[in-house]
């Protein structure tokens, strides 16, 4: 069966088209929740070598793709990882942002 399409946010490129898997969602939704739950830890961590800011960097972007999963392709693995690339580039700073939108 064809993947349902799903309304939401315009995305920024048209093979962006909002779909639905809910495998994908599932886990994308478990990394978002660990990722918060580290937040403090991973701050701590990176306290010892950086500005202690990793975990917070971390739980922003979590956020930002928690709030934003409705307009993704979740169907379309190529097209997912492209949009999280250019959320997690805008929504994280620093140079997290930028290497984890490569």
């Amino acid at each position: 069966a064809a993947p349902a399409v799903v309304a939401g946010p315009k995305l920024e490129s048209a093979q962006d088209t909002p779909s639905e898997d809910p495998a994908v969602a599932k886990a994308l939704a478990a990394c978002c929740k660990a990722l918060t739950e580290a937040k403090a830890e991973l701050n701590k961590l990176d306290g010892k070598v950086g500005d202690a800011d990793c975990g917070s960097t971390m739980a922003t972007a979590a956020a930002r793709v928690t709030e934003g999963q409705a307009a993704l392709p979740l169907a379309d693995p190529a097209a997912t990882c492209a949009a999280l690339g250019r959320l997690t580039a805008k929504s994280m700073g620093g140079s997290s942002g930028v290497l984890l939108s490569i």
